[in-house]
């Protein structure tokens, strides 16, 4: 029986990468022209360990072809479930919980399928929960600056919480920290947080060539429900080097 899986979010287009395929198909040239799939399934090192990747309606069936082809890079656990309408990330631990494909795992750790440096099963997140017995690990860098766009680590009345970049967020003496994306919850936590119903955001997305209008809902909404938490600050050219224009390929 496994005690942790890994959950690849991957719903995302990579439209601003110059590719309409799934994003997590892309080729990157600065990594020996890996997709990105293969670099973080090449990170697990036993093929039996429970790897959950969520998907969208535009991305599943491209999404499942290729790692068909593939053979899942020799993994052998390997479980695809769809977020349906791209609406964000946000239903990504309740869609999970409803799919019922894990049995027996107490620890989901989520990574975003364009960071490269993500590792899968991380241990360290690993150590914290069962060193501090808490409910979820937040894994952080440091802010270059107050332009970058990295959602501000905080904490209010005791909570942890997230402020998107694109909320103005207060100035980087007060809030240094930036989140990676790459967290690690107990399966209770995801249980008692399936229903809880998140805010929606206005988004702009291309599509077809053009810009429209949608709602999106956020993962990192679910942050100040965590019971107990910890926030570990890490050096982010060993972690964090996510991928989001074509330049960086």
């Amino acid at each position: 029986m496994n005690k942790v899986g890994t959950l690849i979010l991957a719903g995302g287009k990579g439209t601003r990468l110059g590719c309409e395929g799934p994003k997590g198909c892309v080729r990157l040239p600065s990594y020996d022209n890996q997709t990105f799939f293969e670099i973080l399934l090449k990170k697990v090192k036993e093929p039996h360990l429970p790897v959950a990747i969520m998907t969208s309606s535009f991305t599943h069936e491209a999404t499942l072809s290729y790692l068909e082809k593939e053979s899942y890079f020799g993994l052998t656990n390997v479980k695809l479930f769809s977020q349906g309408i791209p609406d964000g990330n946000g239903r990504a631990l309740s869609l999970l919980y409803a799919s019922g494909i894990w049995e027996g795992v107490s620890f989901v750790q989520v990574l975003p399928v364009d960071n490269p440096l993500a590792q899968p099963f991380d241990p360290e997140l690993l150590a914290v929960h069962e060193k501090e017995g808490v409910e979820l690990v937040l894994r952080a860098v440091k802010r270059a600056n107050d332009e970058e766009k990295l959602g501000v680590i905080t904490e209010k009345e005791g909570r942890l919480m997230v402020l998107e970049y694109t909320e103005n967020p207060p100035s980087i003496a007060q809030n240094p920290l930036g989140n990676t994306g790459i967290f690690s919850c107990t399966m209770d936590f995801v249980k008692r947080t399936a229903n809880i119903s998140l805010p929606e955001y206005p988004v702009q997305k291309e599509e077809n060539g053009k810009w429209v209008s949608k709602k999106e809902v956020f993962v990192l909404d679910l942050f100040p429900y965590a019971n107990s938490f910890k926030v570990i600050v890490s050096d982010r050219k060993k972690c964090f080097a996510p991928i989001k224009t074509p330049n960086q390929l």
